[in-house]
């Protein structure tokens, strides 16, 4: 039972948007016989991939200035490879 702690652990983390924390808490409840075939530990780790995923994506909270600052940056950094 203690081990079904970290998942919830990991699943209040994320809900804090602390991402590394809940991912190593819900790494070490996946690889553990107690909480690997308990299936809130693969929602949680579901809802943290989906995290990851959607932080890819530019945002409707981003405009033409935070874009074209991100381009530059990122030219710069292209330019001295």
């Amino acid at each position: 039972m203690a081990q079904k702690s970290r998942v919830i652990s990991a699943n209040n983390l994320l809900e804090s948007e602390n991402y590394q924390d809940a991912k190593e808490a819900i790494d070490l409840a996946v690889i553990n016989p107690k909480t690997s075939d308990w299936h809130r530990t693969y929602l949680v780790k579901g809802l943290l991939c989906q995290k990851a995923f959607e932080a890819g994506f530019v945002s409707a909270a981003h405009g033409d200035d935070e874009i074209s600052a991100t381009l530059n940056a990122a030219s710069k950094v292209l330019a001295t490879l």
